[in-house]
């Protein structure tokens, strides 16, 4: 029997104990394995936890059973999800596990759980269905098992909250709408039922899938009805739901709530009325308006009363004004409604004041707000004249002797007497050249500006009385302008002004100084000279006065300097005139030379001061240095002229010219008629630049076989200061052409000293850092023919060319590494390489190699310094080198030179870079570091100070930082004491002995090299209940306010500290605010030397406080920067932003800054400024302001294209200002500016010609195409800002003249060949052209270049499609080759090109004939002329074609279009058809 019977059989056997039970499973177990097979075993699935939620608490469960398998067999059983699963895995729930193992001694079950996933998407009932897939060893009895899992989720609308307020003054109200599960689509709920005169909104509220929990606003604003309505509900309704989804599909109106929006009204009714006046005796109708609308109509009484107008009832009767008597408006309560009423007033015809009465308004609605008022005006008719009149004999008055009758005297005069009862006052001004007050004050007067008229008084005056001053102001006028009177019965009449002249005595005396003597010739031109001319005073004449002078000196006027013309004008008001000698910097060498400009006396106006002081001289100083320039020479001795010429050059224009010596003399070549012929000489220079004179050697064609021999011509030194290049030594080489060939040709221009770095592995090459890749590069000869073949280049240690052993292999051709000179020669080897008996060979040429080893920096020693100043900076270069010190790896100017280098005063760690120089080969730079270390201080002891032992007479604690000013950061120790210091740096004396207590402060914040510091405090404890030093102060008193308790004035200004402190111990007085009170403040003292007295001194240490305006005292500038744009593509445009604000209250008078954008990144494009000038053409870069106003600001905006890929950094620095910036902590803006590339960017130019060979004076027609072949996948926008670049062959731009241009799209400028193409989408189909149209002008040939330059974002695929070069070649005319004689010609009668003639001669003058018709049309393609003519072969030079008319009348003068078709007729017949198109030009 098996297991499974033993096991059952067990079963049955009554209970027993323990003992017997082990012995039957032992025994039963035995049996079992030893007792034959093992049957049945299967394996099962069930769910035992069928029913599942997607929120819980159940999850589902199966379990796998086996049954009759074996007990110490482990089972693995392996399960997998059913596709017919209506779940998913890992969105709906997760398995624990897909396998189980199963030992049925230790259990026959083991169980998965079925996790569910609380999603938040509606679903049906779905199902998890789970297969036994494997089960080694067992079969399967049921071997699939289902969980089921019910959702949780429904479809619904949360809206919050769902009541709101809005105004009409805009306010909103905010309403946010939910969804309880995550649809599959967007949901819509329409909004309805808006009250259109309350409150607007969406017309619906659209949630997207991914905000279905967070929501979407609705915002409803409430509107302005403009009508009194008090505050109005509005019920919103929503709509029947909308969705891709059907779940939410289904939800109708009533599923979302209703909001309600409460507009609170802010309308409030208002009645105005506006002040009216009128002449006296009219009505006057006043007009009141409602401003809004109310419910129901009203009245408003009117009634009058105040002011000084009598009112009275109607009809009226003098004294009365106006009728006063009530009246009523009827108002219907319309918003804007209007009522009018009307008063009658009198005419008195009384002399008196304007008069006025008031209106009120009193509404029955209480809604409606009545209080505005009015003012009635009445304007009195009966009005008199204030006039005034210069006194007849007053009319002038003389400046030395202004008193007495020789005053001027106005007259001001009433048209009738003063009869209102009081005074009556007239204001006056004065104008005039004259000054009536202040500095320079010309006169007096005798009313003060103002003439009060008594009762009945009807004339005043007003004597002027003139001041005797020694100013030159000529005549001058007193010009009184009558202002106001004080009395609306009077009125300024005519004349209402008067003058009197005051007749001066003085006179100008004019001079001329060279306030700046020197000058220099540079570019761009800013060593100037200056001279001044200055009339002594300013000038007040009233116009201006001009002061000649006349021009001598060695420099010509216009030639030298720019012209300087020959006078001056000084305008009223000013004193000096400058004349600034601006040199010319005109390439001529012509020494140091003078302007001397003396004045002459050619006006009234000024005279001449002492003779040193009527001319002066400004001297311009040359920097041209003119130089002569001989070169080597080399030639074959059979050269066919026979002579060697050697040409000198001069290279500038010298004044005077220039005479220079020379002599010859041998060197491997022998003079004398031997190798050559030549004596000594002289040559004479004109002075021209460019000049050439020559020298010429003749050559002796020997017969004899050698080298290649030399000789040398040397100059003398040049008169008139000229010098020479190169020593002035030239070389003549003659190379023997009795050698089997002739010797290559030396090209002497290609360099033969290099620079470079020693090999530490092998022999160390002598080319580097040079393009020159082999000794062959030495000549462009071309091997000659030999004797069988062609002759070959070589390359020889030695000078024998025969000398094979010598002879370099290729590759040493190519790399030489050893310096010194090198022969190469033409060898004709016969045909017979390896044999060497035949060869022969050229002359030899000479190059002579050395290398030069670059520098290395082999120490650098940093340096250091505590706080602000110079630190000592030092390098070591190897082989001697010198060495140079600059501020940054790229800087071009050295600021310090040798081993050792003393910084500039610098304030923060700052990086300079050493480079060694030796044999003119430069190393690398190398950082050296210039640390500056944090020096601490411990600031000002404010007072030793003390403190009270007891509480009651005084304050017992001690703050110890308030006994230092200026510290830096530090601690506090008490110094042999044992009295504690809390965490606030306080120390209580409550109850401690009388005497003095000694505290350390040390700082902590010094960083090498500088090292902290201390300094003691002493505080000095009493009782203080005394008044010791008998100021009205107790100790205590003393020592809460710092004062010294042993004097009675501590700070010695004579004043008792109790009467300083004043009568509040709490408020102590400090008259300057400053902080310090004026017992410690003395008011003698004047710390700072500054005018004021430490006691009214807000600073007393700072001059500058508290006024600044001494130009010593310095101010604070603050410089910031920003870009429109903080990540751009090359080729994009980016405006930079520089803002300087003056954070001081003065002027600044003058500010530079320096904006550099030189290596940057960043092409300069233009540039705009609020105040003073940019310089980036000159490449200082200097934005220069004058005159900041006091907390003022200035703006500079740079606009630059970005160049290139990276990080960019751009800087605006302040350099200096006048008065100087103390404070260079916000002197400096950086910038960083990052680009991106778009990759894939392609931009394709082709450009192509409608007539490659045309004949001299034909029109040709350039075409550019520019297609954008980026893929939408890459950049799917357009490209912009395309910048296309056409271009002529340098020194061919003559060969073309353009006509016209005509582009699709964008601007082409012919000045600068710029086509700018604002933007363009990808696709063959948006291509854009350029087409440019001209005319060929001579034979010749030349390219004609299209470039992109730049685009946004730039081309970053394929830079070889960005170019496009069409050649042109132009022929002349042959003779079967037709054309206009004159494509211009004037009708106009007088014999000379009166027609429009074909000219029938070709170039061998033979006379052609011509079969033709011609179509003229005027430029709007109008036909003007058609004609058709034969002209015979041989018969005649010209054909005439056109008279410039048109049906009998004279065209307008202008450009005419024509089309010709031809065939020409010779002695054979009819040759080839053509058709001509192109342009002819009318001139009358």
């Amino acid at each position: 029997m098996n297991l499974n019977n033993n096991l059952r059989t067990l079963r049955k056997v009554p209970k027993l104990s323990f003992a017997k039970t082990v012995f039957f499973v032992v025994l039963f177990f035995t049996l079992g394995l030893i007792g034959g097979d093992v049957y049945g075993q299967s394996v099962s699935i069930s769910a035992t936890e069928p029913n599942a939620d997607e929120d819980g608490p159940v999850d589902g469960q199966f379990t796998v059973t086996v049954v009759g398998g074996d007990l110490l067999t482990t089972y693995t059983i392996s399960l997998a999800l059913d596709v017919s699963s209506t779940a998913t895995e890992n969105d709906d729930f997760n398995l624990s596990s897909n396998t189980v193992t199963i030992t049925p001694l230790f259990g026959t079950q083991a169980t998965i759980d079925v996790e569910v996933i609380d999603d938040n998407f509606i679903e049906s009932l779905e199902s998890v269905v789970v297969n036994i897939t494997s089960s080694p060893g067992l079969t399967v009895s049921s071997g699939s098992a289902t969980v089921n899992i019910a959702d949780d989720d429904v479809a619904g609308v949360n809206v919050t909250p769902t009541i709101g307020t809005t105004t009409e003054a805009g306010g909103t109200a905010t309403f946010t709408f939910t969804l309880t599960s995550q649809p599959t689509a967007s949901v819509t709920i329409p909004i309805n039922n808006y009250d259109v005169t309350e409150n607007s909104g969406p017309a619906s509220v659209v949630i997207p899938p991914a905000q279905w929990n967070t929501g979407v606003d609705l915002t409803i604003t409430g509107l302005d009805d403009a009508i009194v309505d008090g505050n109005i509900i509005t019920t919103i309704n929503t709509g029947n739901v909308t969705s891709p989804d059907p779940n939410y599909d289904a939800l109708g109106g009533a599923d979302v709530a209703q909001i309600t929006v409460t507009n609170n009204d802010d309308d409030v009714a208002t009645l105005t009325i506006e002040n009216r006046s009128v002449q006296e005796g009219a009505s006057m109708q006043f007009t009141v308006t409602l401003n809004l609308a109310v419910p129901n109509p009203f009245e408003v009484d009117v009634n009058f009363g105040g002011g000084t107008a009598t009112g009275g009832n109607f009809p009226l009767n003098f004294p009365e004004d106006y009728d006063s008597e009530t009246q009523t408006l009827n108002f219907l309560g319309n918003v804007g409604e209007q009522r009018q009423f009307n008063v009658l007033s009198t005419n008195d015809n009384v002399l008196e004041n304007d008069e006025t009465f008031i209106v009120t308004l009193a509404a029955s609605d209480p809604l409606v707000d009545d209080s505005d008022t009015a003012i009635g005006t009445i304007l009195n008719d009966d009005v008199g004249q204030v006039t005034v009149v210069t006194e007849s004999g007053r009319e002038t008055t003389n400046e030395e002797g202004g008193g007495g009758s020789n005053r001027g005297r106005f007259q001001i005069n009433l048209s009738q007497p003063n009869t209102t009862g009081g005074d009556i006052t007239v204001t006056y001004s004065f104008g005039g050249t004259a000054t009536a007050s202040g500095p320079g004050q010309d006169f007096n007067d005798s009313g003060a500006g103002t003439a009060v008229f008594g009762n009945n008084d009807d004339s005043i005056d007003i004597n002027i009385t003139p001041i005797n001053d020694t100013a030159v102001e000529g005549d001058e006028t007193v010009v009184l302008n009558l202002g106001a009177v004080s009395s609306s019965a009077y009125a300024i009449g005519t004349p209402n002004s008067a003058i009197v002249t005051i007749l001066d005595d003085d006179i100008f005396t004019a001079t001329i100084t060279a306030t700046d003597a020197t000058a220099a010739e540079n570019t761009p031109a800013t060593a100037t000279g200056l001279f001044t001319i200055d009339l002594g005073s300013p000038n007040t004449t009233g116009g201006p006065i001009v002061v000649t002078y006349n021009i001598t000196g060695t420099a010509t006027n216009g030639t030298d300097y720019a012209n300087i013309g020959a006078s001056v004008s000084i305008p009223n008001g000013q004193q000096f005139r400058t004349v600034s000698i601006t040199p010319i910097d005109d390439q001529i060498q012509e020494g140091t030379e003078t302007v001397i400009l003396t004045l002459t006396d050619s006006s009234p106006d000024y005279d001449l001061g002492t003779a040193g002081t009527r001319s002066a001289t400004v001297n311009i100083a040359d920097n041209d240095q003119a130089t002569l320039t001989i070169s080597d020479v080399t030639a074959n001795e059979n050269v066919a002229s026979g002579e060697m010429v050697f040409e000198v050059v001069l290279d500038i224009a010298v004044a005077g010219g220039t005479t220079v010596s020379y002599t010859i003399s041998d060197g491997t070549a022998t003079g004398g008629g031997v190798d050559y012929t030549a004596s000594d000489g002289n040559l004479s220079f004109t002075g021209t630049a460019g000049e050439v004179e020559t020298i010429t050697v003749t050559l002796v064609d020997d017969q004899l076989l050698e080298d290649s021999e030399t000789f040398t011509v040397q100059l003398g030194s040049p008169t008139n200061g000229v010098q020479f290049t190169n020593g002035g030594t030239a070389i003549g080489t003659i190379n023997d052409d009795d050698n089997c060939v002739a010797a290559p040709e030396l090209d002497t221009s290609l360099e033969t000293t290099f620079c470079g770095v020693e090999s530490t592995s092998g022999p160390t090459p002598i080319f580097q850092n040079t393009t020159i890749s082999s000794l062959d590069d030495y000549t462009s000869t071309t091997p000659p023919a030999g004797r069988v073949g062609s002759t070959r280049l070589v390359w020889s240690t030695s000078n024998d060319p025969l000398n094979e052993n010598a002879y370099l292999l290729p590759a040493e051709v190519d790399n030489p590494t050893l310096e010194g000179s090198y022969f190469g020669f033409f060898l004709d080897d016969n045909g017979t390489p390896n044999n060497f008996a035949d060869d022969c060979a050229s002359g030899t040429i000479e190059v002579q190699l050395t290398l030069n080893i670059i520098p290395q920096i082999i120490q650098t020693n940093n340096g250091e310094a505590c706080g602000p100043g110079t630190v000592e900076l030092s390098a070591e270069a190897s082989g001697g080198a010198s060495l140079s010190w600059y501020t940054s790896p790229t800087a071009v100017t050295p600021i310090g030179a040798g081993e050792n280098f003393t910084t500039p005063n610098i304030s923060s760690t700052t990086s300079f870079y050493v480079e060694a120089v030796s044999n003119g080969c430069v190393s690398e730079r190398v950082e050296v570091v210039a640390t500056i270390g944090n020096e601490p201080t411990t600031g000002t002891i404010v007072a030793n100070g003390g403190a009270c032992s007891v509480a009651a007479f005084g304050n017992t604690v001690v703050d110890l930082d308030s006994r230092l000013v200026g510290a830096s950061a530090g601690t506090w120790t008490a110094n042999g004491n044992t009295l504690v210091i809390n965490a606030d740096n306080e120390v209580d004396f409550e109850g401690v002995p009388n005497g003095p207590y000694t505290f350390t402060y040390t700082t902590n914040v010094a960083t090498a090299p500088c090292t902290d510091i201390s300094v003691d405090v002493v505080i000095t404890v009493s009782d203080c209940n005394v008044d010791d030093d008998n100021d009205g102060l107790l100790t205590g008193e003393e020592f809460a306010l710092d004062l010294d308790p042993n004097n009675p004035d501590t700070d010695g200004d004579g004043i008792l500290d109790g009467e300083e402190v004043g009568p509040d111990i709490q408020n102590p007085l400090d008259e300057d605010g400053d902080g310090i009170i004026d017992a410690l403040d003395s008011n003698i003292l004047d710390s700072d030397g500054d005018g004021v007295n430490d006691q009214q001194d807000p600073a007393n240490d700072n001059p500058c406080i508290p006024d600044n305006s001494s130009p010593d005292c310095p101010v604070d500038l603050e410089i910031t920067k920003v870009a429109d744009r903080e990540n751009v593509a090359p080729g994009e445009e980016i405006t930079f932003t520089i803002t300087v604000r003056n954070l001081t209250d003065k002027p600044v008078d003058e500010v530079i800054i320096v904006d550099d954008l030189t290596g940057t990144g960043f092409d300069y494009v233009s540039h705009t400024t609020s105040l003073g000038e940019y310089s980036p053409l000159d490449e200082s870069w200097t934005w220069t302001m004058v005159n900041l106003p006091a907390l003022g600001r200035a703006t500079l905006d740079i606009k630059a294209i970005v160049l290139e890929d990276g990080s960019y950094t751009n800087m605006a620095e302040l350099i200096t200002s006048t008065p100087l910036d103390d404070n260079p902590e916000n002197d400096k803006a950086i910038l960083s500016i990052e680009t991106q590339v778009y990759k894939g960017i392609d931009l394709d130019i082709e450009k192509s010609v409608n007539n490659e060979t045309p004949l001299v004076g034909e029109q040709i027609t350039f075409t550019i195409k520019v297609t954008n072949l980026t893929n939408a996948s890459d950049f799917a926008e357009s490209i912009e800002n395309i910048i296309v670049r056409d271009s002529i062959e340098v020194g061919k731009e003559s060969l073309f003249e353009y006509e016209f241009s005509s582009a699709s799209i964008g601007v082409y400028t012919e000045e600068t060949g710029i086509w700018t193409i604002p933007s363009l989408l990808a696709g063959e189909e948006n291509a854009v052209e350029l087409q440019i149209t001209g005319r060929v002008t001579a034979v010749g040939s030349f390219r004609n270049t299209a470039i992109i330059d730049r685009s946004s974002p730039r081309d970053s695929k394929d830079a070889t499609n960005n170019q496009s070069t069409i050649e042109i070649t132009i022929n002349e005319r042959t003779s079967a080759d037709p054309g206009f004689l004159f494509n211009q010609f004037s009708p106009n009668g007088d014999g000379t090109n009166d027609v429009l003639r074909l000219n029938l001669e070709d170039a061998d003058n033979n006379l052609v004939g011509i079969q033709y018709a011609i179509s003229i049309v005027d430029r709007y393609g109008n036909t003007v002329f058609e004609g058709a003519d034969t002209v015979q072969n041989g018969s005649q030079s010209v054909a005439d074609v056109w008279d410039g008319t048109f049906k009998g009348k004279e065209v307008p003068k202008g450009t005419y279009f024509y089309v010709l078709e031809y065939t020409l007729l010779d002695a054979l017949g009819p040759m080839e058809s053509k058709t001509d198109k192109g342009w002819i030009q009318l001139i009358r």
